[in-house]
């Protein structure tokens, strides 16, 4: 709420606004009678007076008891589309979301009302709603007509192909209705045989509860339940002796603070506006103590992912990528050809107030050549090791979150590790790191001119010590060597000149990300190849995401001759794209990650109708059968 994460329940202005947790949604009331329920995923219900009946407007119509004119726009006329309709009723001045746009990209998806599933999914699932609606939910049918959920559970169910929830979410929104208008209904989740994950997953200390109380006793009102005028609800019910202390059931010493109408749990923070102040519920007083200004030196305050707080006020990011090469936190750039196991950054300060971590690395050897990209990389933070490694593309030991063609690590201290299961290895951190750092990235102390020799840190920073592995060449002969005379050619732009082209597809980039470290790295090891391989494509695609991560736009630059798409390993049922969408649905969760808001990259992306699945593009279809009960997952690839 402007800006701020506020825990439930949440009274505003004497009660003119009050904001609870009731069964698995949150209600919104105010005092001339509007109400708003959310159930944080699909389940949205506004109900408004009568006193309002033809004062409102929006998608959800005027409320003048006339359905034909309900498609109505701002300006009063009737849309001529339900696509026009929704234009219309766009709210301006809103932030672009990546997933933001009004219709369906291309031709809108239809329904084959001939096909062999249309006719399965009608027996199999919205039949068996159907069934269920007659049976334990048939007291309900009188006041709240099922067809329209049924109509809704076929659309779904055509449209989705089959996936996820969408029986169960139906049945469940249908039940919740018919508990709020006080309608006695039995358990219907045994019969619709809905997958155990569908049903509520209740925190510890709690329970569920088919038919639960609406108004759950909290931390702020303990005996809310007790004053409860309300039907039951399906819910999570916190255990005997314990409360409701925002999403947590917690024993009542453990409670937090009220303060100007919030809940803040023992131990945590807020900040007001703009940051004035951070006020923290003390846990022995649970009294509410507030620090002027909120935020310390070297951190500023401004609104990220939604929500306002105290952030680094700039990142400095270490690199290695090809060769090895290696640009430090300082900008210090050197080739490291050490084969062994090797830190490449770390906390070094003893300051108790950094959260510690390490980022480990181990290099590959490509023939003779020692040292030819990053083919491990461990990170470990909080006595986790994460581990990921280019024989295992698409898969860690912990699970973290993939962004187009990388696998990206990061904590809630602001580190972030990226590795492209190749070559390439990127470590940011906050300015709070400043002259705290160690290992083959350098100190991050401002001063490139510091930084120790090649030599010097290999030696210092080797952490382990691999069958065979080696600090650098072991023979003059080994290391590589590359014909001078040839350089001049692989600068042109035919090669690795395009990157600095003033005039080429980077130059809007050039002024943002410097292009002469990435320049001359992609020469040299162009130069060591001998111009083969198409070495340099590489370094243009690393140049690419450079600019398109910082929301630079270049021009496209491959062509059917130069760096071709067709010689790109890529999954199957995926095609290219230039400027993709990173934010891409998985087979996890079947949507887009949560509050993903990322500039477009080069890469590749899965065909409509699949889903990401480690590193393939695979088709999920999820069935429910009446009987026996099966939760089938089928991975098809053409």
């Amino acid at each position: 709420m402007n800006h701020t994460l506020w825990n439930l329940p949440i009274n505003l202005g004497n009660g003119k606004v009050k904001l609870s947790q009731s069964g698995l949604s949150v209600i919104v009331e105010t005092d001339f009678g509007l109400t708003v329920q959310y159930d944080w995923k699909e389940y949205l219900v506004i109900s408004v007076p009568g006193s309002l009946s033809g004062k409102v407007c929006g998608l959800c119509g005027n409320f003048n008891s006339k359905k034909e004119d309900d498609l109505v726009t701002p300006s009063g006329s009737q849309a001529s589309s339900i696509v026009a309709l929704g234009k219309s009723w766009r709210v301006p001045n809103v932030p672009e979301d990546a997933q933001c746009r009004d219709e369906c990209l291309g031709n809108c998806e239809t329904c084959d009302k001939h096909s062999f599933f249309d006719g399965l999914k009608d027996r199999v699932f919205c039949g068996l709603l159907t069934h269920i609606m007659d049976g334990p939910l048939s007291d309900c049918n009188a006041v709240i007509d099922p067809k329209v959920f049924h109509e809704m559970c076929m659309y779904d169910v055509c449209m989705g192909e089959g996936m996820k929830n969408f029986l169960c979410n139906t049945l469940q929104v249908y039940s919740d209705a018919c508990q709020r208008a006080g309608i006695k209904i039995y358990d219907w989740r045994h019969l619709a045989h809905c997958c155990k994950y569908t049903q509520p997953s209740c925190p510890e200390n709690s329970h569920y509860e088919f038919c639960g109380n609406a108004c759950p006793a909290t931390c702020v009102d303990p005996d809310a339940a007790t004053k409860c005028n309300k039907s039951c609800v399906e819910t999570c019910v916190c255990d005997e002796g314990f409360l409701l202390s925002g999403t947590e059931c917690v024993p009542k010493a453990q409670c937090g603070c009220s303060y100007n109408g919030a809940y803040i749990e023992a131990g945590a923070s807020l900040f007001t506006d703009r940051c004035a102040e951070k006020c923290t519920c003390n846990k022995s007083t649970k009294k509410v103590d507030c620090m002027k200004p909120g935020c310390h030196q070297g951190y500023e305050c401004k609104v990220v992912n939604d929500l306002i707080g105290c952030h680094p006020m700039e990142y400095a990011e270490c690199s290695m990528t090809g060769g090895p090469h290696v640009e430090t936190f300082d900008g210090h750039n050197y080739n490291f050809r050490g084969t062994c196991v090797y830190q490449l950054a770390g906390v070094c300060s003893k300051d108790p107030s950094l959260p510690k971590f390490e980022v480990d690395v181990q290099n590959d050897v490509y023939g003779k050549r020692v040292g030819s990209g990053a083919k491990l990389v461990e990170v470990k933070v909080d006595g986790n090791s994460i581990v990921v490694t280019r024989r295992q593309k698409g898969s860690v030991l912990i699970t973290v979150q993939q962004m187009g063609d990388s696998v990206e690590i990061t904590t809630d201290f602001g580190l972030l590790v990226s590795y492209d299961w190749h070559s390439a290895v990127h470590v940011k951190v906050p300015s709070t790191y400043a002259d705290a750092m160690c290992g083959l990235c350098g100190n991050y102390n401002h001063n490139p001119k510091d930084e120790v020799s090649e030599e010097e840190l290999v030696k210092r920073w080797r952490v382990a010590e691999i069958p065979g592995c080696v600090d650098g060449c072991k023979n003059k002969s080994d290391c590589p060597s590359c014909d001078i005379t040839q350089k001049d050619i692989y600068e042109t732009d035919k090669y690795c000149g395009l990157i600095r082209n003033p005039t080429g597809p980077f130059r809007e980039c050039h002024a943002i990300k410097s292009p002469e470290s990435i320049f001359k790295n992609c020469v040299y090891d162009v130069c060591l190849y001998n111009g083969k391989k198409d070495s340099w494509c590489s370094y243009l695609r690393t140049y690419t995401l450079e600019c398109q991560r910082r929301g630079v736009n270049v021009s496209q630059w491959r062509t059917e001759d130069f760096c071709p798409t067709s010689k790109m390993s890529h999954p199957t049922n995926s095609h290219y794209e230039h400027c993709g969408d990173v934010c891409q649905a998985t087979c996890d969760t079947g949507a887009p990650p949560v509050d993903c808001k990322r500039p477009c990259e080069e890469g590749w992306m899965c065909n409509d109708g699949f889903l990401l699945s480690g590193s393939s593009c695979s088709l999920f279809l999820q069935i429910t059968w009446a009987k026996p009960v099966v939760c089938v997952e089928i991975i098809m690839t053409r």
